[in-house]
């Protein structure tokens, strides 16, 4: 898979535009092409499935199935350090202001896209129920640490009285 993100990475300053949004998906969320469908893919790049055939062609596959076993064959494969190498070696090669532009890009494209999937009907009847509850328990689980640690393993919980 990290060729292919390489190759990728390499050829998408000379993509058209539409295969362009797709490299900065994929680019930025490899491992979405092991676990989403070609055609849910494509609506969250904001293109067409025939996009994404064109994109595996162009990267030497014979169709798009192929392409995605190669992120599926090593989706267990990767690791923070990888990620990092990949920044790292962007960061040589266009520059550190070209890297920030494209993950604030990035970040600016998750959050419309978690937004414009959201049905504010159903967040105003979780807002009410919330409000209305007797109680209300919040548990979130997280941490950057090692597992096992105390860093690693952060839970929290904390009630909302009425």
């Amino acid at each position: 898979m990290q060729k292919v993100l390489d190759t990728l990475f390499q050829i998408t300053p000379t993509l058209s535009p539409k295969l362009k949004d797709v490299a900065r998906l994929i680019l930025d969320r490899p491992n979405a092409v092991a676990t989403t469908s070609m055609r849910a893919l494509a609506k969250q790049a904001g293109v067409t499935p025939p996009t994404m055939i064109r994109l595996a062609k162009e990267l030497g596959f014979e169709n798009y199935e192929e392409f995605k076993q190669v992120f599926q064959a090593s989706v267990n494969d990767q690791s923070f350090g990888n990620r990092a190498s990949w920044v790292q070696q962007s960061s040589e090669t266009e520059g550190l202001p070209s890297i920030i532009h494209e993950l604030a890009e990035s970040g600016h494209s998750n959050i419309q896209h978690f937004y414009q999937n959201m049905d504010m009907e159903k967040v105003c009847k979780a807002a009410d129920l919330i409000i209305n509850a007797p109680s209300v328990y919040v548990i979130a689980a997280g941490g950057g640490g090692k597992p096992g640690t105390k860093s690693g393993d952060a839970y929290y919980c904390f009630g909302l009285p009425n």
